[in-house]
This record gives C-alpha cells, structure tokens and sequence, in this order.
C-alpha cells in the first residue's frame, strides 16, 4: 500500500555568485514569482539544484524484453512513486526555452518528499508501450494503435530483478551488468550537484557518432524509465540536460498513455528525435518517444533500413512506479 506522502513547504532561498549562469536562473526565477504572483499562488524561490535506444533499449537488461505483454491493469495514478509525491504545481506558463524547462523540473523535485527504500525492498515499474508494427524491422516504426502493458520489479540493493513471463509465471532472476545502471543503489550514489554529475556522467558514457553528450542523454532515458530516482539526484539531473550539446525543448509532446507534457529533446543523425517528456505542471516523468523528422536511409551489414517521416520508432509511458516489499506485489 502506498504509504501517506506529505510535501515539503519549507524552501529556502539561495543566492549564487553572479555569474551569466546564475544571472539566467536568477531570470528565470523572478519569472516565476512574477507569474505566481499574478496567479495568487506561493512561488518556489530555492535555486534548483541515444545513439540509437529506439524500440530494442525499451527492454531491462537480462529480462524485461523476454517479458510479455502481461494483463496489467494501467494506473495513472499521478504520484511519482508510492515513496515519493511531485509536489506542488509551479505555474502553468509556457516554458520559455530548455534553460527554463531545466530549472522549473529541478525546483519541482526538490519539493519531493522521499522515504529511501531499504536494501531489501523491490522498485515496481509499470510501462505502456507500443509494440513494433506487423512485419517491422528490429528497428523499425511500432504501431500507434496499439498498447502492451509491461511490468518490472528491481531489488533496491541492484542484485536481483523479476518480470513476467508469457505464461503470468513471475520470473526472478539475477540483475546482470548492464551500461549504464539504472538500479536504485546506483543511482542514490550520483552527485547532486550538478556540475559533478555532469562530469560524472561524461565520464562514464560512451561516445557514439562522435557525440559523448548524445550518449549522456540516452543514458538519463534509462535512468528515468527504469530506475527510481532520488528527488535530489532528479534535481541535478534536470539542470545536467539543458546543458548538453544539442538538447532542446519540445513544447508540446505526448506520452503512450495519451497524456499530454513537455519535452527535453535531441535529434539524432539529423533525422530522428528523442523525447523524454515531463508533466507539464509537476515535471514528473511521464515517458519517452522516438519519431523520424525527415525521410532517411540507414545502411548496415544487414542491409538499408529505410525511415520515413512521421514515423515513430519507440513510445512509452511510465504509468506506476513504487517500493514494495517484494517482486509481484504492486505499490
């Protein structure tokens, strides 16, 4: 059961040193207060904190992909996790740029309230997703009209997952290597500053097509679709984005369940976009989705894979995320 979440209404105020850093967030907060001001509501004044995953990076290393497509009721609960509450709303005005999409998500997971699972707990994720279309490529488009309901449980301590098979059989396995980790142990030991996990993050991923930052952002994908992440690691993580190479904002994005957010986005190869969307008012996560923005042509040693605008090649959406004690139960 989910456990009663309360949010954390005492925030502080945080002054940096000027710089044109701190100069552009200090822009951006006094946006915000203005607006919330306008609106008769509390402003937030604490400063905040692929190469190609397509289709076949949906599955969680050693398992998920072999999972089926299990009756699974979907809820959308709204809450972050059954240990975690996004908070209060920051005001609904559009987002001006990623710089400011970067800080609002990151003043919005500070106001997280959290309860760390122990060791022994279990991570439930539960995602709909659309499944390849008929007769498509490994990497091809998947069929918009359809949905499959998957599920994954992941022990706190990254030694152990489960999922379920075909059958409804559970399935418990041993958590294999996977690059990059997306286990809660991991990701609890990421910096929260965001300088340090930059850094951190440059460091650990590879380089792909020649862009080490386009790795860094496929990387945060998995983090946030597979892994429960703490809200200040969260913060962090949205003021890293805004600063890759390439990273944009996409204003209006829909996830697989329907629902309607924003977007951090990079396009890969000049023809095909990635999305990580975010509630457009809480700034949880709310999914993922690839689409092809211009006609293009892939060749491998498997031969051409022939993209076509319009197409999307990978679309999910988070719909339950919690901490249970055990693999099979639901938060």
């Amino acid at each position: 059961m989910m456990d009663d979440l309360e949010l954390l209404a005492e925030l502080r105020s945080e002054t940096p040193p000027m710089t044109a850093e701190t100069d552009r967030r200090a822009r951006a907060r006094l946006l915000t207060a203005a607006e919330a001001e306008r609106r008769g509501t509390p402003a937030h004044t604490r400063r905040g904190v692929l190469g190609r995953r397509r289709l076949l990076g949906i599955a969680v290393a050693g398992g998920l992909a072999a999972a089926a497509a299990a009756a699974v009721t979907v809820v959308n609960t709204g809450d972050r996790a059954g240990h975690v509450h996004p908070g209060s709303t920051l005001p609904a005005t559009p987002v001006a740029n990623v710089a400011e999409l970067g800080d609002r998500a990151a003043h919005a997971a500070e106001a997280w309230s959290f309860t760390a699972p122990t060791p022994g707990q279990w991570i439930y994720i539960q995602t709909r997703s659309a499944p390849l279309a008929d007769r498509a490529e490994p990497n091809g488009p998947v069929a918009t009209h359809r949905r499959r309901t998957t599920a994954q449980w992941t022990r706190a301590d990254g030694l152990r997952q489960a999922t379920i098979e075909a059958s409804g059989k559970l399935r418990i396995d041993k958590l294999l290597p996977a690059d990059p980790r997306s286990d809660y142990a991991y990701l609890s030991g990421l910096p929260t500053d965001p300088d340090r996990l930059l850094a951190t993050l440059r460091a650990s991923a590879d380089e792909p097509l020649g862009s080490r930052d386009l790795a860094v952002f496929s990387n945060i994908g998995v983090f946030m679709r597979d892994g429960l992440i703490p809200p200040k690691v969260q913060a962090a993580i949205f003021q890293v984005l805004p600063r890759l190479q390439g990273v944009q904002l996409v204003r209006q994005a829909t996830d697989a369940a329907g629902r309607a957010g924003v977007a951090f986005a990079v396009v890969e190869e000049g023809y095909l976009r990635d999305e990580l969307i975010l509630d457009p008012k809480t700034y949880r996560y709310l999914g993922e989705r690839s689409v092809v923005i211009k006609d293009h042509v892939s060749r491998g040693i498997d031969g051409e894979l022939r993209s076509r605008k319009g197409e999307v090649v990978q679309w999910s959406a988070q719909t339950r995320i919690g901490v249970v004690d055990g693999p099979g139960k639901q938060p």
